[in-house]
C-alpha cells in the first residue's frame, strides 16, 4: 500500500463534487437574498402580470429566501462535516503510518533506504524542507476558506433576510 505524504494530504482538494456544489448554491442564495435586502431589491410590483406585492408579501418573499439559504446552509454544513472527517482521517492514518515506520526504524537501528526516506535526507539535505512546513498553515487557510467561511456567510444571509424590515430602505 503506498502512503500519501501528509503535505499531500494536506494540499490536496478536501470538498467532494457534490459539497462544492452546495456550497456554490449556499453562496449564491445568500448572495441574491443580501443584495435584495441591502440594495432594497423586493419587488413591489410585477407589472407584467399585473402582479403587486404588500408588504406582508414582501416579508414572505424574505422568508422564502431565507428558508432557502437555510436549507442550504444546513445541507452544506453536513456535507462539508462529513468531507473534512475523511479529509482529517486520510491525514491522521498518513501520519500514522509514518510514525510505525519510524518505530520499527528505532527498534531495528538501521537506517531505512526505501524512495520515501531518500527523499526525505534530499530534501532536508537541500534545505527545501520549509515548503513542506509551508503545507499546515495553507491547509488550515483553505480550510477555513472551503468550510468555515460559506457557513459565516450563510448564517449572516439567513440572519439579514429574517430581521429585514419591509419595504427595505438601501
Amino acid at each position: 500500500m503506498a502512503t500519501t505524504k501528509p503535505s499531500e494530504i494536506r494540499l490536496k482538494d478536501p470538498l467532494s463534487d457534490v459539497t462544492r456544489r452546495e456550497r456554490r448554491s449556499l453562496l449564491a442564495a445568500s448572495a441574491v437574498g443580501v443584495t435584495m435586502v441591502k440594495a432594497g431589491l423586493i419587488p413591489e410590483k410585477i407589472s407584467t402580470l399585473g402582479v403587486e406585492f404588500s408588504q406582508v408579501d414582501q416579508r414572505s418573499i424574505l422568508m422564502v429566501l431565507a428558508s432557502i439559504t437555510l436549507y442550504f446552509l444546513v445541507a452544506f454544513t453536513l456535507y462539508a462535516f462529513s468531507d473534512f472527517l475523511a479529509w482529517r482521517l486520510v491525514l491522521f492514518d498518513s501520519l500514522g503510518q509514518i510514525y510505525v515506520r519510524r518505530r520499527k526504524w528505532i527498534t531495528v537501528k538501521e537506517a531505512p533506504t526505501d524512495d520515501d526516506t531518500l527523499l526525505d535526507q534530499f530534501y532536508q539535505e537541500n534545505r527545501l524542507r520549509y515548503l513542506f512546513a509551508l503545507s499546515h498553515p495553507i491547509s488550515i487557510l483553505r480550510a477555513i476558506l472551503d468550510f468555515l467561511m460559506p457557513v459565516i456567510i450563510g448564517v449572516y444571509a439567513v440572519l439579514i433576510l429574517w430581521t429585514a424590515k419591509v419595504p427595505v430602505k438601501p
